[in-house]
Parts: C-alpha cells; structure tokens; sequence
C-alpha cells in the first residue's frame, strides 16, 4: 500500500497524531455532547434548527429537550450502551431523540423510512433496540439527565444503503461524531468569530450519512442553524431556502438537475446561497456550466465519502470545480489516503482514514477484519492521485467491466456520456455475451425537449474512448434513473430491469 503525500489546501492546523496512529485536532473536545455544549453556552439564543413546518428552536431550548429525552429514555430502561431505534422523517422530534439518545449514553439507530417492511425489519432484528422510537411512539420525556461518556464509546450506527445482501451496521464513535465539525470549519472556511456562520437545508435523509453526518450534526457543531425539509421536491427545498435565507445545500447531481430544469428563476433568486455542494454520483461539466451561471455568486465543491468514514473524506473546492470536475478532491484534514496495491498506472484501491474513521460493522468481526485493514478502511473504489494531489475515481470494483480481458472503468464511461450536453444522466454496467464475457451497457437519460439520436451519442464517445470502451447497448430513455436512499445510482435494479447480467 503506497500512501499519498499531498499539499492539502485546507487548513492543516494544530493537528496531532493520537496513539492509535489517528489524526486529531488539538484540544477539540472528543464527545459530540461536549463539543455541542460549549456551543449551546456560546450562542444559547441563536436558531439551531427550523422545522419544515417553520417551527424553531434555540441551541439552549434544543439543548434542554434533548436532556428531557434523555431523561426519559433513562426512565424506559436505555442504559449506556443500548441502541435506540428512530424511525422518523426529518423533523424536529428526529433531531431531539437523537441527541436525547446520544446524552442518555445510547446509541442513535436511525431507520430509513423509504425502506420496505422487510428491509427495515432486517435492521431491526440486526441492531436489536432497547426501545423504538416512531410516529406511533414518541420519544419519552423525563428530567433532565445527562450520562457520562468518553471518546470510544459507540454512538451511532448507520446501516449501509447497499441492495444486496444483509444489513450492515457502521459502528461510529463519540470520537467520530466530535470531529464532523472541526473537519466542516476547515473545508468551509467558516468564520467562528462570525455571528453569521451557516445556514445549511438537510433535504438528504437523517438517516444516511450525508444527512445526519454531513450536514446536521457539523452544522449544529459550529453553531450554525438547520433548515430541515420534508421532501426532496425540487419546488419545496427552493421554498425552504428562500424562505430562510439558506446559504449552504448539499445534494446529489440528480437534484441540481431538477432544480436548473424546473426552478430555473427561483434558483437563480437564492442570492443567500454561498455554497452548493453535491457528491455520490459523477457531474456533468455542462451542469456545472449552468449552476455557474445561475448561481455566480456561490462556491461549488464536489464532496466524496462513505459510511465507513460518516462524513467528507476528500474535498474538491470551487477553484477546481470545473477545471477539475471529474475529480474528488483532496484529502479533507485530519484525512489521510493510501493506493493499495497500484498498477503501472496508478491505478489501485482507496483505502481513508482518520479522525471520523468508524470502528467497524456491529456484530461483524469477519467483515470488519477484512474492510478495516491494520488501521484503514477499504473504500472498494478504484482511485489515482496525479501530480497535483487530486483523487480521482475511477470505479467500484465490483463495477470493472471486464471485456475480453480489458479492464474497463464504468465510471470513465459515464463521464464521457455526460460531457454531451443533451445528456443528463448515465449509467454504465456489463452486459453478458458469450464470446467476450462482457460487453459495455449504458442507459442514457436525455436533457427535457432534446432529440438525441442513438447514433449521435455513439458518434459523440466514439471520438473520446478506445473502441473496447464504447458502449455496444445502448438505451435512451427521459425517466429518471433509480436512486437509492443516498443518492447513488441502482444499478443493480437496472440490470434486472434490461435483464442484463454481467
């Protein structure tokens, strides 16, 4: 395993190696409860979160519930240690039984609420939750209470948002959680002397990653406000984030799509807007064409991570947001990267770690072992790092389209299909044949009111990729591909939708 030597250009400040080879920042607290209360003490009268119903509380009214739900779940028989499942939309309540949680010295479960029955029974069963909490079942409310925890212990479990297979519990740290909005400052630049720090809308679900992760906990952490959503409509988040002046959002792609095709004039109205920031799909370079220029006034960013490392890993700033839009970033601080095992090109798998690293998957020794290697995790992509530092995907390996024994990189593939202009979205995935073994797929969604031909597109990759990598099945279609809960593209279900099997 090669590790990457990289000039981050983010603030690389007072950061200290812990015994455990890790990177940490200085005297940051190492408990989320710590790290949130010296902001509740610095800014008690200051909005923390605002409901989709336009509902707001303070950080020292938040800070409050969340104590009574501790309180209350200390009373239901949660001792340190027991998970508490949250079966919630995003909402005020959700936020409450999930610091509740994390002061009683439990550990916040979030379920996805867009799961089937079977799916969420399955993590259920798998995290076996002292108590539930859902519409039917509010979380309970007693006295203030607050137990004692320390850095290791376990606060949060995050199920992965794969299709296949069992469920997986991400087992993340207090640790984990402290350091989400140390990381945050840091890629953002946010001003803490600032009154006006962040104004972040979560219409990413709590329950994955990016929501709670990402944007909830470091926005709360800084001591910023969250603007909650109770949909992922185009029409409802531009409400949102005229309504309250949101200045930061982060979404996948497929959203910024929607919302330049169908609120053109009302995104281009959110002058309040600083940072758009996207992540877990590629972008098309016209995309970004039509984001600078309905929004010139903002700073774009490409953010890449994983469950396995609860927030941002790698960061690709605005500078480079287009020159550089096929890449991920570099390393955000306190994150350090390493090539396993690289080619002659580079080429080689992804391994991350640091700060917000997780500690394994629940009840999982064998995976764990095996996924958290000698102090890294294994992200499962296929990555390079150029001279310049910046990272750039080039596959899942469970993705590698072996065509005659040439190596094919999906991902490669589907950049050049959205370098076409007309073309909003694209999906690469093997297609079985006998003499090859595979042959290249592509679906291809089409911008609204465009007539692109199959020919065109074919003649359009044709001059930008060696033969072996054009696409020989091509499907043009406006619907828009399946997504699952964080926003990557299903290919599974496409595959049995085409009935193509690699």
């Amino acid at each position: 395993m090669r590790t990457a030597d990289i000039i981050s250009p983010f603030e690389q400040s007072d950061l200290v190696r812990d015994g455990d080879g890790l990177l940490w920042f200085g005297d940051l607290p190492r408990t989320y409860p710590a790290v949130l209360e010296e902001i509740v003490r610095a800014r008690p009268s200051t909005v923390a979160v605002v409901d989709s119903d336009d509902t707001a509380v303070t950080y020292e009214q938040l800070w409050d519930r969340a104590l009574r739900v501790a309180g209350g779940l200390r009373d239901a028989g949660v001792a340190p240690g027991d998970r508490v499942a949250i079966d919630l939309g995003n909402s005020l309540p959700w936020v409450e039984t999930f610091l509740g949680t994390l002061l009683a010295g439990g550990v916040a479960v979030p379920v996805d609420q867009r799961a089937n029955r079977r799916a969420q029974q399955a993590v259920l069963a798998d995290a076996d939750p002292r108590l539930v909490v859902d519409p039917g079942t509010p979380a309970p409310i007693g006295t203030p209470f607050r137990a004692g925890a320390t850095a290791a212990d376990l606060a949060q479990m995050l199920y992965t948002s794969g299709t296949t297979g069992e469920p997986k519990g991400v087992m993340i740290s207090q640790r984990n959680l402290a350091a989400l909005g140390e990381i945050t400052r840091r890629v953002m630049a946010v001003d803490m002397a600032s009154e006006h720090r962040i104004r972040n809308v979560v219409a990413i679900p709590l329950c994955h990653a990016a929501g709670c992760n990402a944007q909830l906990l470091p926005t709360l952490a800084l001591g910023g406000t969250v603007l909650l959503t109770r949909s992922t409509s185009a029409g409802h988040i531009i409400d949102v984030a005229r309504r309250h002046r949101a200045d930061t959002i982060l979404a996948v792609p497929a959203v910024y799509q929607l919302l330049t095709q169908r609120e053109p004039a009302a995104l281009s109205a959110l002058t309040s807007l600083q940072r758009v920031y996207y992540g877990a799909a590629p972008i098309a370079e016209s995309l970004i064409s039509r984001l600078r220029t309905l929004l010139p006034h903002a700073r774009l960013g490409n953010a890449y991570g994983m469950t396995e490392i609860n927030n941002i890993a790698l960061f690709l700033p605005d500078e480079m947001a287009q020159s550089h839009h096929d890449s991920v970033g570099f390393p955000v601080p306190g994150v350090e990267v390493a090539i396993g095992d690289p080619d002659a090109n580079g080429h080689g798998e992804l391994f991350l770690r640091g700060p917000n690293m997780a500690l394994g998957y629940w009840r999982k020794p064998e995976l764990t072992a095996e996924t958290f290697r000698t102090g890294w995790v294994r992200s499962g992509d296929i990555a390079t790092v150029d001279t310049q530092g910046l990272v750039y995907i080039r596959d899942r390996i469970k993705d590698v389209i072996n065509r005659g024994g040439e190596k094919i990189f999906t991902v490669e593939v589907e950049n050049t299909l959205l370098s076409h202009p007309d073309i909003d979205e694209a999906a690469v995935i093997p297609v079985a044949d006998e003499v090859m073994g595979e042959k290249v797929g592509a679906i291809v969604v089409l911008r609204p009111d465009r007539d692109l031909t199959e020919s065109a597109v074919l003649a359009h990759v044709t001059h930008l990729l060696p033969r072996y990598c054009v696409p020989e099945r091509l499907v043009l279609r406006t619907k828009p591909l399946p997504r699952g809960g964080s926003g990557k593209i299903l290919k599974a279900q496409l595959r049995r939708e085409l009935g193509w099997h690699g």
